[in-house]
């Protein structure tokens, strides 16, 4: 795995540095990463805002302080069991090391089209020095929404309309990959319940379908959806207690507010633990606001034991 210092950005691809980009506070949810050219830090000034182009999108993405990069447009082992696992290969994920005892894990998994560089330094933003932090990046995949074109994807997406068409067999691989990855935590001394699996857009249905596949301690999935909808039940015994912290804007064009709504009421229908948080005016990005109901999420979910 590779490793950056605690707090650090790590390399993402072609970035150009913006130093005449203030935090905004004006809104209920206005520090946003824009869409647009006119783009906010939600970061602690002063802001050093980085954009880059998300390889197969053409789309700005701001990246402030805490270093997550909202996704593009649309939202393991290396065994050859299946002709999916056979073809996937991972890069080496992005580990940001606990400043303290190691006593909790957080696998954070990006959206469609970027790394996991592009969240590493959430760490920084969430300071929870006690935690160990791991940002997989998915494989390359043909992703069939956007004409085939190879990119980072968890699965691939065919549409983006009300009714998601889930690539099963992909999110599958996927999930057994995380779980590798779980695993691996739990044989460093750390609980499951200590373990929290978290993503945004298409990486927040992967974090989603773990409910399913093994025990967490929390989940948190943002301006997401609920992958395979019609497969009851959402969780395994071992989850049904689990908190999850599910958060999207009501102006999100790609993955629309009402599938995020829809898919959090379905888990509440089910029995389970979730925190439904609308955003007024955000859309497919993360804002301030949100970030600061991460952290109070984590800190609770994962409180420091020392």
């Amino acid at each position: 795995m590779e490793d950056v210092p605690p707090g650090s950005n790590g390399p993402g691809g072609p970035w150009t540095i913006r130093e005449d980009s203030p935090l905004n506070t004006t809104g209920v949810c206005a520090s946003q990463w824009s869409e647009s050219t006119n783009l906010r830090s939600v970061g602690a000034p002063p802001s050093r805002l980085r954009e880059r182009v998300v390889r197969g999108f053409g789309m700005r993405v701001a990246v402030g302080r805490c270093g997550r990069g909202a996704s593009g447009r649309a939202c393991g082992s290396r065994r050859g069991k299946t002709r999916t696992q056979a073809a996937m290969a991972y890069p080496e994920p992005v580990v940001v090391e606990p400043r303290k005892s190691h006593t909790a894990s957080i696998v954070w998994l990006h959206g469609l089209g970027d790394s996991g560089h592009g969240w590493a330094s959430i760490s920084a933003q969430v300071q929870m020095p006690w935690v160990r932090y791991v940002f997989p990046t998915a494989p390359n995949r043909p992703i069939t929404i956007n004409q085939g074109m190879s990119m980072p994807g968890w699965f691939d997406l065919a549409d983006l309309g009300d009714n998601f068409v889930d690539d099963r067999e992909g999110l599958m691989e996927s999930i057994r990959f995380v779980k590798e990855i779980v695993d691996q935590e739990v044989s460093k001394g750390i609980p499951r319940e200590r373990i929290v699996v978290g993503g945004f857009s298409q990486g927040g249905a992967v974090a989603l379908q773990a409910l399913r596949s093994f025990p967490v301690g929390g989940i948190v999935a943002l301006s997401s959806w609920l992958p395979l909808v019609g497969e009851k039940p959402y969780a395994i015994p071992e989850n049904q207690d689990v908190p999850i912290l599910f958060c999207h804007g009501d102006s999100d064009e790609v993955v629309n507010f009402h599938v995020g709504e829809g898919s959090a009421e379905k888990l509440h229908a089910d029995g389970l633990k979730v925190d439904f948080k609308a955003f007024p005016g955000m859309a497919h990005e993360a804002c301030l606001e949100e970030i600061v109901d991460i952290k109070n999420f984590l800190v609770n979910t994962l409180p420091d034991t020392e």
